[in-house]
């Protein structure tokens, strides 16, 4: 019979073999999400950081590495209604294609407005690809509309200015949804 030590031995020789094989199975894209589900360093919700984008949600929210759902400040885009028997909203589709394109299974940097928190307990964020404001271009591109968030302010002048080129050049919804 084995003794209870060589018992003990087994036992967590079996649950690092197993460990072992699950990380060799782990695909290197997965690393990057798997590292930011597990942080070393505890951070504080109003720290600017950089993270990876697990999902788009639609054309103003994602969803991060750790599960948390970020709400992009200053922008309303067309809503998806996956939760609603209303139909989508004009150039929700596109909208929620163009963030995905720009910041799906990519890591993205956010910056903390004044206003941390929306009603739905959502992040309020603007949201980085490299030196990229996303809110911006999705407004400058005619996919999203200017929204004033009250103490979200930093960057109205240039969400406001860029929604009267959207306009004025008749892009995205601005032209389809007439």
């Amino acid at each position: 019979m084995f003794s209870k030590n060589k018992l003990w031995f087994l036992f967590f020789l079996a649950l690092f073999l197993i460990f072992a094989a699950w990380l060799i199975n782990l695909r290197p894209d997965n690393w990057a999400i798997l590292a930011a589900k597990i942080p070393l360093i505890p951070w504080s919700q109003d720290q600017e950081r950089s993270i990876a984008v697990a999902r788009v949600i639609d054309g103003d929210t994602i969803e991060l590495a750790t599960g948390e759902i970020v709400r992009y400040i200053g922008i309303d885009a067309s809503e998806m209604n996956y939760y609603s028997s209303q139909a989508k909203e004009c150039f929700a589709q596109e909208a929620t294609n163009r963030n995905q394109e720009l910041v799906e299974g990519k890591t993205v940097r956010l910056e903390k407005g004044e206003t941390l928190k929306d009603d739905y307990g959502r992040l309020l964020r603007y949201v980085y690809v490299g030196d990229q404001l996303v809110n911006l271009m999705l407004i400058e591109e005619g996919f999203a509309r200017f929204v004033d968030y009250p103490g979200n302010d930093s960057h109205n002048n240039d969400f406001s200015q860029a929604q009267e080129r959207a306009k004025t050049a008749q892009r995205g919804l601005w032209l389809a949804c007439q």
